[in-house]
């Protein structure tokens, strides 16, 4: 890991042992068949209610720009704000928010991204985060949507 943040994309098997990210990747490959992904419209949330707490829905307004939809409880909780309609620069500081830019855009793009690292927060630094982030699109050509789930544990002692 050179960043911030420990990436991976487009990988072939499970790509964690978290199982609210395991559980949204084998959703999401179910809910998009053959196309190369699904649509908003095909995340229903009732299929989330075990993990809702840790789903995020953000909006891909352009290339750079990213807006938080919404944001579950788990999320909301260690941020402490709401997040819903916040631009990602109003939630992670500056070199943090430039890599999760970068992996967005790669999702944006119609890669799958798991990332992994230290949390954000000076305050909370104790805590690791480990998170999916996948593509949905309305047209079928261009994604607008990102869905994901965050999950936070205490870092393991070096």
């Amino acid at each position: 890991m050179t960043g911030l943040i420990d990436l991976k994309t487009n990988w072939v098997s499970p790509p964690s042992a978290v199982s609210c990210i395991n559980n949204l990747y084998s959703y999401w490959q179910g809910q998009k068949g053959n196309k190369a992904c699904p649509s908003k419209s095909d995340i229903r949330p009732k299929d989330l209610i075990p993990y809702l707490p840790h789903v995020f829905l953000v909006d891909v307004l352009d290339e750079i720009n990213f807006r938080f939809r919404l944001a579950g409880s788990r999320f909301c909780d260690l941020t402490e704000r709401r997040m819903a309609g916040d631009f990602i620069e109003a939630i992670f500081p500056d070199m943090f928010c430039a890599e999760v830019r970068k992996a967005w855009q790669q999702a944006s793009d119609g890669a799958t991204v798991l990332g992994r690292g230290q949390v954000w927060i000076p305050a909370k630094d104790f805590l690791q985060w480990e998170g999916i982030v996948l593509p949905l699109s309305e047209s079928g050509n261009d994604v607008d949507t990102l869905v994901g789930v965050i999950e936070f544990r205490p870092r393991r002692a070096a």
